[in-house]
């Protein structure tokens, strides 16, 4: 029996994957805070965890247990004013921020590794920022970006820094909130910052085909969580000395790492599908390309970046900055937040989906491997396949009718009508040049 979903307790509507470490009840990606390697819903219960534990160690040392709790309650006294203070100004600003004061514009198509995922080799679009501010040692300052704090840090002394404080692409609302000695709360100031850069805005732009370029095409093919025909593909491409781009989910990597290896080592180029090939829009439930409520900025980026680290921790190279999202589901969002984590999206050309994924014979959509032979060459008989990218898939379902069994004859038949086939990068160069696909190549 699948397990039903968990809600958050903050937020009945978002589904929830974690739990605070101290109440155990669930909570979405809003309501999590990280403290002291765990996760939990908020400071207080943070605080009655670790109070917990101080009287545990205390309990083991009896000798000392008299000092220990003197210092103990003191340290907490302190922690928890500090604590009572800047819930104060968190609820002053639950009503929303305050109307921005000064307009700033930033851009910039520098790259930085990804805050999201350590242990992540993706290279991303550096949208950060920092402060410095003038105030009194010991003040308590609380940084909000479009009503949610991102930090807050007690001065040590009267210059304050504040690091790696993110943007995002368009306004970003900022306010500052200083608490003194006195435990007074004020609003330092309110900006608006917008971010644009040229790198994001490009990556943003997905791509079906690359026009302007003559009897060259892209043979791709996407890896979900099966394998069968998969090491038959590779033989017949090594055999025809054909070179493609290949898109693997995590899922795939992690139960077939042979396999991975030998795709980079006989020259495939590999991008990113997603870690478990989840539904980003709600196309399937009512043909809207809206995203769907459990998808947001960080569960994108999870899914790419969590990819990319097991690809490279299996081959010791870099994905291609490229990705193709499960069952072509994007919008302007997800093709924003992929862009941040470095990855520019590949689709297919009108009709190139080969459709080699149907595997019910009773369904409309099904063709036998025949079908799809004639399909592709009728398909460039009547308008050519000029900078197209073509749609197949690695597994397969089908038990007998298999699709790899005419991919040779396709192969053969396109490059004896003139045909090269290139991986997307090398298509993009085609039409671009170096210096386009030069923002991305990692250095």
């Amino acid at each position: 029996m699948p397990k039903s979903p968990k809600f958050c307790k903050n937020h009945p509507q978002e589904t929830a994957r974690r739990t605070c470490y101290y109440c155990k009840e669930p909570i979405c990606p809003r309501c999590q805070h990280h403290y002291d390697k765990h996760i939990f819903c908020g400071r207080w219960h943070f605080m009655l965890w670790k109070a917990g534990q101080l009287i545990r160690q205390i309990k083991k040392q009896p000798q000392t247990a008299m000092l220990l709790a003197v210092f103990a309650v003191s340290v907490l006294l302190i922690v928890f004013y500090i604590n009572i203070r800047v819930a104060f100004i968190e609820e002053q600003l639950k009503a929303g921020p305050p109307a921005p004061e000064k307009m700033i514009r930033a851009d910039t198509t520098a790259m930085t590794y990804s805050p999201f995922m350590a242990d992540s080799t993706r290279l991303q679009v550096n949208s950060s920022m920092q402060f410095r501010i003038a105030v009194w040692p010991g003040a308590v300052i609380a940084v909000q970006r479009d009503g949610q704090f991102t930090a807050t840090v007690i001065a040590k002394d009267s210059m304050l820094q504040i690091d790696d404080q993110r943007l995002y692409s368009g306004p970003n609302h900022f306010a500052l909130w200083m608490l003194d000695k006195q435990g007074k709360s004020t609003l330092i100031d309110s900006f608006t910052i917008h971010f644009r850069s040229a790198r994001l805005d490009y990556l943003s732009r997905y791509v079906t085909r690359v026009s302007g370029v003559k009897k060259v095409l892209a043979l791709t093919f996407d890896g979900g969580s099966l394998k069968d025909g998969s090491a038959e593909i590779l033989d017949i491409l090594k055999k025809n000395k054909v070179y493609c781009t290949i898109f693997l989910t995590g899922t795939f990597i992690k139960k077939y790492p042979d396999l991975v290896r030998r795709m980079v080592h006989e020259g495939h180029e590999i991008g990113n599908h997603s870690y478990n090939h989840p539904h980003l829009t709600n196309l399937e439930l009512n043909g809207s390309s809206s995203t769907r409520a459990n998808v947001n900025r960080a569960f994108i980026h999870e899914q790419l970046q969590k990819t990319d680290s097991m690809f490279y921790a299996i081959t010791r190279q870099r994905m291609a900055p490229f990705w193709r999202a499960p069952f072509g589901e994007i919008n302007k969002d997800i093709l924003l937040w992929a862009a941040e984590a470095g990855y520019k999206h590949i689709g297919w050309s009108q009709r190139c989906d080969t459709w080699d994924w149907v595997a019910d014979t009773t369904s409309a959509l099904y063709r036998s491997n025949g079908q799809i032979l004639d399909h592709v060459l009728t398909l460039e008989k009547s308008s050519g396949l000029d900078g197209k990218i073509l749609l197949m898939h690695l597994g397969t379902e089908r038990k007998a009718d298999y699709p790899y069994l005419v991919l040779e004859d396709m192969i053969q038949t396109l490059k004896n009508r003139g045909y090269r086939f290139l991986k997307i990068s090398e298509l993009l160069k085609k039409k671009a040049g170096k210096e386009l696909l030069s923002g991305l190549v990692r250095q």
